[in-house]
């Protein structure tokens, strides 16, 4: 399982299931978020396997226990993977205004996800042009609209 976070930027998205998809503003995340704990993370780029500006690649070896020393041992700041934070939850639905209340998830990134891709700021897609389709059977939750 790989997860996605940012600390601001811009996506395409619907505020609500059925609206149409539009550009969006991610404003920065919140204090103590995983996002802004990324975001203000300076990690050693030996450790990191990925490293530029400042975007980060974690990935979460559930055999090695020793990771989270190595790099709380080469960060200036202490980073506690096995910690429930807030994590900034942005998928076909979002809505900018409830930032504070919605758009968060109790996370713990290492139990969660075997990767988390961190993108410091990200830039909306340029959307291809998708025909709607009208069929009783779709599910639910399709996305709609989109």
């Amino acid at each position: 399982m790989v997860g996605f976070g940012t600390y601001n930027g811009s996506v395409i998205a619907a505020k609500r299931w059925g609206d149409k998809m539009e550009e969006m503003k991610v404003p920065p995340a919140i204090s103590e978020s995983w996002d802004y704990i990324l975001h203000n993370i300076k990690i050693d780029s030996t450790i990191a396997s990925s490293y530029t500006n400042n975007n980060k690649l974690i990935i979460f070896s559930h055999d090695d226990e020793d990771i989270n020393n190595k790099i709380n041992e080469n960060s200036n700041n202490k980073i506690d993977n096995g910690k429930w934070r807030d994590q900034r939850a942005i998928g076909v639905v979002y809505n900018p205004q409830y930032e504070k209340y919605r758009n968060y998830v109790l996370t713990n990134l290492s139990l969660r996800y075997d990767a988390f891709l961190f993108i410091d700021e990200t830039h909306a897609l340029n959307p291809l042009h998708m025909s709607t389709i009208d069929d009783k059977d779709l599910p639910e939750t399709f996305p709609t609209g989109v």
